[in-house]
């Protein structure tokens, strides 16, 4: 019972922390939906991405529908030996909302830079393998810093990079990008 409590304050701690980080940043769609004019916004600030004990979907506590990933362009080059696939469900819980179709609230979707639509060839790519040993140009995956893989393919999704709690660093980066210091943890060139 001790060690329930425990995890259960721990989940408390960390969903309050990261509300709080949530609470100023462009992703409080309660702020975004007051100056859309929306008279139907929440107040709470989780409500627009979290619901408890949501069944319906394969991501825990996640409220929104996703986007169906072969909907989506990915950026592909001549130059890319590694496997690359539709954007995984990492990258389509951003793409619920920035793909510009989605609604947040009802009738109110993003509009402008943040939504990047369907085409995201000039963006960096998703779904792609991070294959050090197809790519050499590429670190070995068990030993990245700061950015992150998914799956048992060691994916590359939006989540690898940005943190949608966390806008200290700017661009909801995850780590610090000065010197390319987060493009080179993944990129030995």
């Amino acid at each position: 019972m001790k060690k329930a409590l425990g995890l259960a304050a721990a989940m408390l701690f960390v969903a309050s922390a990261a509300m709080a980080q949530v609470s100023t940043t462009a992703h409080n769609m309660d702020t975004w939906l007051t100056a859309e004019g929306s008279a139907t916004h929440s107040d709470e600030v989780c409500a627009y991405c979290h619901v408890p004990h949501n069944p319906t979907v394969d991501v825990p506590l996640w409220s929104r529908t996703n986007p169906d990933g072969s909907a989506f362009t990915t950026y592909t080059s001549a130059s890319i030996d590694n496997t690359t696939g539709d954007p995984g469900n990492e990258s389509l819980m951003c793409l619920s909302c920035h793909d510009g179709a989605t609604p947040v609230d009802g009738a109110y979707v993003v509009t402008g830079d943040p939504a990047l639509g369907t085409d995201l060839t000039d963006d960096h790519p998703v779904g792609i393998e991070m294959d050090n040993t197809v790519d050499t140009d590429l670190n070995d995956p068990a030993g990245l810093t700061y950015a992150k893989v998914f799956g048992a393919n060691d994916l590359v999704e939006c989540a690898s990079c940005h943190n949608p709690h966390d806008n200290d660093l700017g661009n909801f980066l995850i780590a610090s990008n000065a010197a390319s210091a987060l493009c080179v943890d993944c990129h030995n060139k």
